[in-house]
């Protein structure tokens, strides 16, 4: 590497270093990047079980870890396979309150079917709203 570059990628480290570190929640979307290293590199979205689809933490969840105690513990892990890593790690994209997962998707499904048997969704919402108001 460069010298240049070299420099450059510690600017970039120092002012990763600099930002608050950002807690990492489910549907979370991870740009992980691996200097001069591609095939390390990439987006990845956290699961519902709390893991990425990245080889060396596939099996490990990394919910409400910050950015920061990631990027650490991958540095660690890539030492052993690459020299010197540089690892930056930044949540590109959250969920937004709107986003539903499929799990939740199939369970309102479910829950509109057994409130209003062959009713229109419309008639199973306003069950609900009754059903809710009685217990809530």
């Amino acid at each position: 590497m460069t010298s240049i570059k070299r420099i450059m990628c510690m600017m970039m480290l120092a002012l990763a270093s600099l930002a608050p570190a950002a807690i990492i929640k489910t549907g979370d979307v991870l740009e992980i990047v691996v200097q001069a290293h591609p095939e390390f590199s990439g987006r990845f979205t956290v699961g519902e079980n709390g893991t990425i689809d990245y080889p060396l933490v596939a099996d490990q969840p990394i919910v409400n870890i910050t950015t920061s105690e990631l990027m650490n513990d991958l540095t660690i892990r890539l030492a052993k396979h690459i020299d010197n890593p540089l690892v930056l790690i930044s949540i590109v994209e959250k969920p937004s309150l709107l986003s539903i997962s499929r799990d939740m998707r199939e369970r309102a499904i479910r829950m509109y079917a057994n409130v209003a048997p062959g009713k229109s969704q419309g008639e199973a919402l306003n069950n609900i709203q009754k059903i809710g108001k009685q217990f809530l």
